[in-house]
């Protein structure tokens, strides 16, 4: 089994989680706040992260799936995205780092007319009881704006 020391604080947050989600449509605006549950668990052979969870957008169900891992020859942290809210019948490929444990990648979609909007995700292992999961739309001239802000504890 290979473990890769890059991910390990992302391997130790293996469990069920509980927390919040809140999102923001308008970073100005207020934002839409749920309960939030994850479970985190390694796949192939721990050379990935697989991050699961279930939120609300007003007031209806959604589910994502975020599956992380280390590209060891070109050291840099890829991941792939898929949720019913955000990308739909779609998935988003990130590249990006991990420094001192936190996990910061960025992918690329298209809203449309016009030039491709970015996506930063972010994955904050807090400690061992507890993560943060936060992600961020930029624009093409660059402004970023807060879009999710989801705070989990350790269920188990």
């Amino acid at each position: 089994m290979i473990v890769l020391s890059e991910l390990a604080e992302l391997l130790a947050l293996s469990g069920e989680w509980t927390g919040t989600s809140s999102l923001w449509l308008d970073p100005a605006g207020p934002a839409d706040v749920s309960q939030s549950i994850a479970e985190v668990s390694t796949i192939l052979k721990q050379r990935f992260v697989r991050f699961d969870y279930a939120w609300a957008a007003d007031k209806e169900h959604q589910e994502g799936s975020l599956v992380i891992g280390f590209h060891s020859k070109r050291k840099m942290v890829h991941a792939v995205w898929l949720d019913t809210w955000h990308v739909g019948d779609g998935w988003l490929v990130f590249q990006g780092t991990v420094e001192g444990g936190v996990v910061n990648v960025y992918g690329q979609y298209e809203v449309g007319k016009g030039p491709d909007w970015r996506w930063r995700l972010t994955i904050d292992p807090k400690d061992k009881e507890s993560f943060k999961m936060l992600m961020y739309n930029i624009t093409p001239w660059g402004k970023e704006g807060l879009a999710v802000d989801a705070a989990y504890t350790r269920v188990r």
